[in-house]
């Protein structure tokens, strides 16, 4: 055996476990939601930030469960900046929307806009939301939707390993 075929060797063996690796992430996602299965509404209270490259406003709301109280917040898919189009669900002077796939996109033109302040017109503070929960373990609970990055780095894993295969068997029998 040469060298090259050993080589050929751990190459598909790093694919193997980056496809076994992704299933994990894939298994992880699907346990998640099927956890998440009961349903509260909470109140608005606080919104949660983030400054710097990628900024982003979330709702934070409280909820009651078992006669004790719990806080989650709005998740989101990915945080992008994007030219913003008026729309029905957008307005050309907001600074943020969430597209439906559960992406953050956010727009500067040249001055700062206050997402605190669209924040307030799109939850204002005291307004309900549906929260969605594990009864076993409050604590892990989504705002509106589970939202989820589990199905991306899975996707990722899975095409990765899928490609370390092909290359390997390629170079394996061209060799």
């Amino acid at each position: 055996m040469t060298a090259t075929h050993i080589a050929c060797i751990v190459l598909s063996s790093v694919g193997i476990m980056s496809i076994f690796l992704s299933m994990l992430f894939f298994m992880r996602e699907r346990r998640i939601i099927k956890k998440c299965s009961a349903i509260a509404i909470g109140q608005v209270i606080d919104y949660r930030f983030r400054r710097g490259d990628n900024p982003f406003i979330a709702p934070i709301v409280e909820f009651d469960v078992d006669g004790k109280t719990y806080r989650a917040y709005r998740h989101y898919r990915g945080i992008g900046k994007r030219k913003i189009v008026a729309t029905k669900e957008t307005n050309v002077n907001d600074g943020f929307y969430i597209s439906d796939s559960d992406w953050f996109f956010y727009e500067q033109k040249g001055r700062v806009f206050s997402f605190r302040a669209q924040a307030e017109r799109d939850w204002p503070l005291g307004s309900t939301l549906k929260v969605l929960y594990n009864p076993n373990k409050p604590k892990q609970a989504f705002v509106e939707k589970i939202v989820l990055k589990s199905k991306v780095v899975g996707i990722v894993l899975l095409s990765v390993g899928a490609g370390l295969l092909v290359v390997a068997g390629v170079a394996f029998f061209l060799v």
